[in-house]
């Protein structure tokens, strides 16, 4: 490899957005009960389940993520019994994207293994088609590049997210290093555009599709030894 330039998916990744997101929804759920609706009424898995029917009804790879978002925002307001006006929808939103942000933790091998990449000298991007801030995680200062798919205008598997990386660091595509969680967007994405895709599966979960990643590890901690054998 002539280039060391490795690019990171964010959400279940490198931080626990799961977690987040539950805590988040946590918090909408409180305020929604401030704003006069009955306790109770919904649960975080029924607001879990109501970001999906959004997601599948306006088409989760064809709308914005923070428009999915605050739409189905909107509707468990109005299966919460609250009048869904703009302003307690906006303030619903803004509720969980800053109590998301509050919440997100690096796992626990995240911060120990950006490091020694970094050390290593490695260039460390994050290419994500999620939002969230990764500044309050600890790993910000690792990160040379940020790349959320809806500044970029290209989403994983899109070849042209990971081109957007490697015409930013000034590396060819056949030599980026690409890790992450999902086997349809990170490594058919990466496949797709000739990098090396790295399948982080930290459940030891059966492959779901035909795809297959060029390299799969179960914990980050793996990864400095997986990139040395690459050289």
């Amino acid at each position: 490899m002539t280039t060391k330039v490795i690019s990171f998916d964010g959400d279940n990744t490198l931080w626990d957005f799961a977690a987040a997101q539950r805590a988040a929804l946590r918090r909408v759920l409180e305020t929604m009960v401030e704003l006069g609706a009955p306790r109770g009424i919904v649960d975080v898995d029924r607001m879990l389940a109501i970001r999906q029917e959004t997601g599948e009804e306006l088409g989760e790879d064809e709308t914005p993520l923070l428009a999915l978002r605050r739409e189905s925002l909107r509707r468990a307001a109005i299966e919460a019994q609250l009048e869904a006006t703009e302003q307690i929808t906006d303030r619903l939103f803004k509720t969980f994207l800053e109590e998301r942000d509050r919440s997100i933790r690096a796992f626990d091998d995240a911060s120990d293994v950006l490091g020694r990449l970094c050390a290593d000298g490695w260039t460390i991007a994050l290419l994500t088609n999620g939002n969230a801030d990764p500044s309050g995680t600890g790993l910000a200062e690792f990160l040379s590049a940020l790349f959320y798919a809806e500044n970029i205008g290209a989403r994983k598997p899109d070849i042209a997210a990971f081109q957007a990386v490697a015409e930013a660091t000034q590396s060819r595509l056949q030599d980026l290093v690409h890790v992450g969680d999902s086997l349809d967007h990170d490594v058919a994405g990466a496949n797709g555009a000739g990098a090396t895709s790295v399948w982080l599966n930290r459940n030891d979960e059966p492959a779901s599709t035909e795809i297959t990643p060029n390299i799969e590890i179960g914990s980050l901690s793996e990864l400095p030894g997986v990139l040395n054998r690459l050289k």
